[in-house]
């Protein structure tokens, strides 16, 4: 059994076996992956896609990838699609996150042919839905028959946090996602005999 020490994706150095989760074999140590929730190891060519390289930012493995839009845990059929934004989207809802079809609320995407009610900021000019903004019924029915009618979306009034650009939006998806999966995170770590983040902290 080969070991090594290292640096793991939290900044906390532990030892493994260098066995791999999917191919299950000892391999290059410039080609390791790590899951930001488990640790888990993987090569970037065992990927599916398969990487060349490791690809930057935080990765997650495919036990605990999930798509924050569609909540797809595969990043689509075909051997060219991937996931998008960190590991965030999946291939079809990312395409459409960087094209601008996301509600700047929920940071959700929708497609141009969308049944769900959506309202469009007359400042942003971005479509928001109207549950993430309260709207009624009566409301949105007001809105549609109305062209006058002028609407200021939650972002528009700073009410939420407003996503300037893809790099800020991919740290503030991973800020949510985080914060959805905390309770996973922690009880993660405790059994993997990981320290808390607020240990880490303290170390550092």
């Amino acid at each position: 059994m080969e070991i090594m020490r290292f640096k793991s994706a939290s900044h906390y150095s532990i030892q493994i076996d260098l066995t791999f989760e999917v191919c299950l074999k000892t391999g290059d140590p410039n080609k390791f992956m790590f899951c930001k929730r488990c640790d888990g190891a993987h090569h970037c060519y065992c990927q599916q896609p398969s990487h060349k390289n490791v690809s930057s930012g935080p990765y997650l493995c495919p036990k605990h990838t999930r798509c924050h839009s569609c909540v797809s845990t595969v990043p689509g059929n075909g051997s060219s699609v991937r996931w998008f934004l960190g590991y965030t989207c999946c291939d079809a809802c990312g395409r459409l996150f960087v094209k601008g079809n996301y509600c700047p609320v929920c940071l959700k995407v929708y497609r141009d042919s969308e049944s769900t009610p959506m309202v469009c900021c007359d400042v942003c000019q971005r479509w928001v839905h109207c549950q993430c903004d309260g709207i009624s019924d009566e409301k949105y029915l007001q809105f549609q028959v109305d062209g006058n009618l002028q609407y200021k979306c939650p972002t528009c009034c700073g009410e939420c946090y407003q996503v300037n650009g893809i790099e800020d939006a991919i740290q503030e998806l991973w800020r949510r996602r985080d914060e959805t999966d905390r309770d996973l995170i922690a009880s993660l770590r405790a059994a993997a005999g990981l320290p808390t983040q607020e240990e880490i902290i303290k170390l550092s």
